[in-house]
């Protein structure tokens, strides 16, 4: 079988966490911190970084340190995300607004404004980027979570879009493009917003009680991040190759989901855009005939409205979206005869 996502786990990474092991210091210490310093100094090249146990964590800790003493805030998401932002509201005791996604780039749609918005999340799904100064001008009093789960290797300049963002986070889970099993990262210019979060997770041995919580990741997990984040050139190169051949071998009544800008960004999902359900479901039957993963990247029962049971006349393209879309598979072990068999049944079918 041919699998939709595999984890790019190489010999050094796996060489680096034997050293780790080895040191007998297997909960939060040296290799952590090295990670945080590393993704601040030589990823972003300015702010502060905090690893913790999730993705999902990530996003919780984010919004406490936006929300601060304040009750009652309202956070604005696009449906067509991970429950993830759902959970992790929910756990912050805010309140959430829910929002349709824009035709063209699968992110938050700026169509209709929304009153009294204290948090945005934009999510770069698949890989690609919200436009956020777009959102920034609609909601100037807004702070701005960036989710920036499907995108870590994309290319950061100084003047990146991305730093308008208060806070941006990203996740470790098994399916991303680098990962340790489990995990997250928080990074802010804003050196308050970490101090908070780091705070927040380091319960043990404190003079004063406040509530906090253990979101601590361990050293033997951050160890199979150096080797992966290291050579995330290679692997933003890798996975956009891949990109490329797929696009290259669709027939003109499929498209694919790619407002990419390939010299910067990293492909997270390579997702087909079909006219029909039917015909979208009739290539999924194909691959999986010939031992080839693919998934719906978002079904319709995960849309977020529909976990809350809103009006689905308010969420039309997103209902239609998630109707007619299927993910390849996309990781950098696919094989070159495997990528070959796969742009093969794109090229024929009909």
């Amino acid at each position: 079988m041919i699998n939709h996502n595999q984890p790019n786990l190489s010999y050094k990474s796996i060489k680096d966490l034997n050293v780790c092991v080895k040191s007998k210091n297997l909960t939060t210490g040296k290799f952590v911190k090295k990670f945080e310093n590393f993704f601040s100094k030589k990823y972003y090249k300015c702010g502060n970084s905090l690893l913790v146990s999730s993705g999902t964590s990530a996003l919780f800790l984010a919004i406490k340190a936006l929300k601060k003493n304040r009750k009652n805030l309202r956070i604005l998401i696009p449906t067509y995300a991970c429950s993830a932002l759902l959970n992790a509201i929910y756990q912050a005791e805010c309140e959430p607004v829910i929002a349709d996604i824009d035709l063209d780039s699968f992110t938050l749609s700026t169509v209709k404004i929304f009153r009294n918005i204290d948090i945005i999340i934009l999510v770069n799904i698949f890989g690609s980027r919200p436009d956020i100064r777009k959102v920034k001008k609609k909601y100037p009093k807004s702070k701005i979570i960036l989710d920036a789960c499907h995108s870590i290797g994309m290319k950061i300049n100084s003047n990146s879009d991305i730093f308008l963002s208060d806070i941006i986070i990203h996740s470790f889970y098994s399916t991303k493009i680098i990962t340790c099993g489990h995990g997250g990262l928080i990074w802010s210019k804003n050196k308050s917003y970490i101090n908070f979060c780091r705070d927040f997770i380091n319960f043990d041995f404190r003079k004063k009680y406040k509530t906090r919580f253990n979101f601590l990741i361990t050293d033997f997990q951050a160890s199979l991040l150096f080797d992966q984040v290291k050579n995330i050139e290679k692997i933003r190169k890798q996975r956009n190759r891949i990109f490329l051949r797929y696009k290259n071998s669709i027939p003109g009544n499929i498209k694919i989901f790619s407002p990419f800008d390939l010299s910067k960004d990293i492909i997270y999902r390579s997702v087909l855009i079909f006219d029909k359900t039917h015909k979208r479901n009739s290539l999924k039957r194909k691959l999986l005939k010939e031992k080839i993963k693919s998934i719906v990247p978002v079904e319709k029962f995960e849309l977020l409205h529909n976990y809350k049971n809103l009006n689905k006349k308010n969420f039309l393209i997103s209902e239609n979206i998630s109707n007619r879309t299927l993910s390849l598979p996309m990781h950098t072990f696919l094989k070159k005869n495997e990528i070959d068999k796969i742009c093969k049944i794109l090229e024929n079918f009909r």
